[in-house]
């Protein structure tokens, strides 16, 4: 849980000054208040109810730490990208089905789980592994299909339906695909013909020292095959779908494209304990996490010592903002009171379009023994610290 907070607030992407800052013709612009004072939201003010899924424990699958929440509609997948390096699989009671995680160099092998996507139409699970620089792809029963090996660097993953991949690079120089000096962010990947598209281009001159990404900058609804990406520096969350990437949204922070080049240029010659000053508290409003639901678009974002969600509708068109001051909750920094079960912060890590999805670790239940909510009560009289963590559902409402 506390591995989760810490890497869900340390990503700031910088971006090259050649993504333009400010508004597409066709993208929707959102106007955060940035508030000064101190204002969280309430968690019922976004959601009408939680419910749990216990997922259930043995020595098979025993979970290191959740670092991807994948969920599907008869199913869920738990993503342990570094102390396990395994694919888990569980029904949405929390019954476990099955795991993947072959190490090795062998077919159907991986030394690294870098990432994981979902073909939801073919039943596929597609494994990135960074040190093989490869895709992997197997079926939901874990049967393994075929290797593809890649000439890029990539960092997230993500697919978009008729066999296309999008592949976020960071600010990793992919010498091959570079154009007068300038490599991709984005490269769209064909896994049947391996054909590629370049998107989104940087200036390979900038330093990355001390430039820090997010865990998944590519944000999915798995009901449907369109993909967000957030690109901070530029302030502009963008959509993909098939091979079509276009601004879906501008988040109007009041901060000019030359203010932004100053930023990038003052980071390139950061020291990285400098950068890493510049990490904790922002001088630029910074967006850390995004998601978008059938009803809400959630904003993660930072700026100097403050903390901010930010909740938008696109029907009625109103921006709900909570902001916490770092120095005034050092226990929590989470800009929305939980008042509804009134147990851990609300950190949402993924959508399925009607409900958000987070964690609970199972340690901390011993925190709640005493809680009067009946669900609470009655997961404190079945759970252990030791047991894996528990998935919490957050029904989202449908006028937010």
């Amino acid at each position: 849980m506390i591995r989760t907070l810490l890497l869900m607030i340390s990503g700031i992407i910088l971006l090259s000054s050649c993504h333009r800052n400010r508004p597409a013709t066709n993208a929707a612009t959102l106007h955060p208040p940035l508030r000064t004072a101190e204002h969280p939201l309430h968690l019922s003010d976004i959601v009408d109810s939680l419910s749990y899924i216990k997922l259930a424990t043995d020595t098979s699958n025993l979970i290191g730490v959740i670092d991807k929440i994948i969920p599907l509609q008869d199913r869920i997948l738990i993503v342990d990208k570094d102390i396990t390096q395994t694919i888990y699989i569980f029904d949405k009671s929390g019954r476990f089905i099955r795991k993947i995680n072959k190490k090795g160099r062998g077919p159907g092998e991986y030394l690294s789980l870098n990432d994981v996507a979902v073909d939801v139409s073919n039943k596929r699970l597609i494994v990135h592994d960074d040190i093989a620089q490869k895709i992997s792809i197997f079926t939901y029963e874990g049967e393994f299909i075929e290797k593809i090996g890649l000439d890029f660097i990539t960092t997230s993953i993500a697919y978009l339906g008729n066999n296309k991949l999008a592949c976020y690079c960071d600010y990793i120089s992919n010498p091959i695909y570079s154009i007068r000096s300038k490599s991709p962010n984005l490269i769209l990947f064909d896994l049947q013909t391996r054909k590629t598209q370049s998107k989104l281009f940087f200036n390979n001159t900038i330093n990355r020292l001390g430039i820090t990404g997010l865990i998944n900058n590519l944000s999915c609804t798995y009901s449907n095959d369109t993909v967000h990406l957030i690109m901070p520096l530029n302030d502009t969350v963008y959509s993909i779908c098939n091979n079509k990437i276009q601004p879906e949204y501008y988040v109007d922070f009041g901060v000019t494209p030359q203010m932004r080049e100053l930023q990038l240029a003052a980071s390139s010659n950061k020291s990285a304990h400098e950068a890493s000053q510049e990490d904790s508290k922002p001088q630029y409003p910074t967006i850390c996490n995004m998601l978008k639901s059938d009803n809400i678009v959630y904003l993660f974002y930072r700026h100097n010592n403050k903390s901010y969600y930010g909740f938008y509708d696109p029907r009625r068109k109103t921006f709900k903002e909570g902001v916490r001051i770092w120095e005034k909750n050092t226990d929590n920094r989470i800009p929305v009171i939980n008042d509804l079960d009134k147990t851990i912060p609300f950190m949402p890590m993924a959508t399925d379009g009607k409900n958000f999805y987070y964690v609970m670790e199972s340690f901390y239940f011993d925190h709640f023994r005493n809680s009067d909510n009946p669900q609470i009560a009655n997961l404190n009289k079945t759970i252990t610290a030791n047991d894996n963590p528990v998935v919490v559902v957050a029904h989202i409402k449908n006028n937010p």
